[in-house]
């Protein structure tokens, strides 16, 4: 068990960079926004941390960017040009590494490498942190959202297998070469948890990012209902 800083595990999480998540070993102060009350429709709650499938995809408008999945339901992408804030709440947490058996149970052959994160006042379970298929994946309890870092901007609502989707992406200033970062987030309720993913990289990838996440979603809303009740803190 370690005590970590939200926001060192969220940013380890930064899939351009490394492998897989990583997590630091020493006590600090987390940064949330509250406890964050949230539905299926709570589209404005959305992190933008810098975070790459196999179904078409294709622009609808001058804002819409839309994936196409293999059930033939569709994710719809909406542009987002809000600022991202940093919230102000702060409380310390607790990590460890999912076992293999809890990744199975949990995620039934996905490619996931996770952490559980628990209150280190309580022990109380906050959520998941890690990866999927090399994305940013994010499982929040109900009652706190795993996130220091929020963006409220415009997203779109689109039904996948009967769940509600709630998607964008932003397109990040140019660095010093020129080049552009598109970042595609998404974020739908699975039992009583919220779950976030997250895909970035190049702009002129945008099409390969956007179909990958669509992916991701798909094959963890097939899932069904997260269950995280087996997740303890020893």
């Amino acid at each position: 068990m370690r005590k970590n800083r939200i926001s060192e595990v969220i940013s380890n999480i930064n899939l351009k960079y490394v492998d897989e998540a990583a997590y630091v070993g020493y006590e600090t102060v987390v940064h949330s926004p509250g406890w964050v009350k949230w539905a299926a429709a709570a589209c404005l709650i959305l992190t933008v941390i810098f975070g790459l499938g196999i179904f078409g995809g294709r622009f609808f408008g001058g804002r819409e960017r839309t994936a196409v999945l293999k059930n033939g339901d569709m994710i719809h992408f909406t542009k987002s040009d809000a600022a991202m804030q940093q919230s102000d709440i702060a409380f310390q947490v607790k990590t460890r590494d999912l076992t293999k058996d809890e990744t199975a149970d949990l995620f039934y052959g996905l490619p996931v490498t996770a952490c559980a994160v628990f209150d280190a006042e309580d022990g109380s379970l906050a959520g998941l942190e890690g990866t999927v298929n090399n994305m940013k994946l994010i499982v929040s309890k109900a009652d706190r959202i795993l996130r220091d870092i929020i963006v409220e901007g415009e997203e779109n609502v689109s039904d996948v297998c009967g769940v509600s989707v709630c998607a964008g992406y932003s397109i990040m200033g140019a660095d010093s070469k020129g080049k552009k970062t598109v970042i595609y987030y998404a974020t739908f309720k699975s039992g009583d948890c919220m779950v976030y993913i997250e895909h970035s990289g190049p702009e002129e990838k945008e099409g390969v990012l956007r179909n990958e996440i669509a992916s991701a979603v798909y094959d963890m809303i097939s899932l069904g209902d997260m269950d995280l009740s087996g997740i303890t803190d020893n």
